[in-house]
C-alpha cells in the first residue's frame, strides 16, 4: 500500500472520529436539554437517525439538521416508548426483589423464567430505537415488531451483545473516551447489527413502511 493510500485512510479515520464525537456531544447536550428525563429518549432516537443515514451510504449527511428534525418531530413518541420501557423495567426490578427473598423450587424456576424475559426485554430496549428510526409504525406496534426482530435474529443479537461488551471494555480501559464516544459508538455498533436485519426484512417487503 502506498503512502498516499495510508494517509487517505488515516484522514478518513480521523473524519469519522470527529463525526462520532460531534454526534455524541449532540446526544449528551440534547439529553441534558430535557434534563435527561424527557431529553434522553428523543436524543437517542435522533442519534440513531443520523447513524442510519450513514449506514445507508449517506456519509455526507448534514448531522445537526437531521438530528434536530428527528429530535423535534419524534419527541413525544420517543418519550412514550421510553416511559413504557421504564415501567416494564420497574416491574422486572420488583419481581427480582421478590424472588431474591423467596425460597423453594417453584421460585427457582420463576427466577429462570424471569431472567429469560429480562434478557429479551434488554434486547428489545437496545433494538427499539433503531427500529423507530428506520420504520414508520403506530407507536405501540414498535414493541411488537421489535420483539419479533429480537426473537427471529438470535445470532445477530449475540453479535450485538459481544460488540457492546467490547466497546464497554474499551471505555473501561480508556475512560476519557466516554465523553466523546459513549453514546455514538454504542449506537454505531447497535445500528450496524440491526441494519443488517432491516436490509433482510426490506428485501422481503413484509413490513408496513420504511422511514425516509
Amino acid at each position: 500500500m502506498g503512502l498516499g493510500k495510508v494517509m487517505d485512510a488515516l484522514y478518513q479515520f480521523c473524519v469519522w472520529l470527529m463525526r462520532l464525537a460531534y454526534l455524541n456531544i449532540l446526544w449528551l447536550a440534547f439529553s441534558l436539554l430535557g434534563l435527561l428525563i424527557v431529553g434522553f429518549a428523543p436524543a437517542t432516537l435522533a442519534m440513531f437517525s443520523v447513524i442510519r443515514k450513514w449506514m445507508m451510504g449517506e456519509k455526507e449527511v448534514a448531522i445537526f439538521p437531521l438530528f434536530w428534525k428527528s429530535y423535534r418531530e419524534e419527541f413525544f413518541r420517543a418519550n412514550i416508548i421510553f416511559l413504557i420501557l421504564a415501567a416494564i423495567g420497574w416491574i422486572f426490578y420488583i419481581d427480582f426483589q421478590i424472588f431474591k427473598q423467596a425460597q423453594g423450587t417453584i421460585f427457582s424456576i420463576l427466577k429462570v423464567v424471569a431472567a429469560s424475559f429480562a434478557l429479551v426485554y434488554a434486547l428489545v430496549t437496545l433494538t427499539i430505537f433503531p427500529v423507530l428510526a428506520h420504520y414508520q409504525f403506530k407507536t405501540l406496534e414498535y414493541f411488537k415488531y421489535t420483539f419479533l426482530i429480537v426473537l427471529s435474529s438470535p445470532l445477530r443479537m449475540l453479535l450485538m451483545i459481544l460488540s457492546l461488551v467490547l466497546v464497554a471494555l474499551v471505555f473501561l480501559t480508556m475512560p476519557g473516551l466516554i465523553v466523546f464516544f459513549s453514546g455514538s459508538l454504542f449506537g454505531l455498533m447497535i445500528m450496524f447489527v440491526t441494519s443488517k436485519i432491516f436490509n433482510k426484512i426490506d428485501e422481503t417487503d413484509i413490513h408496513p413502511s420504511v422511514g425516509l
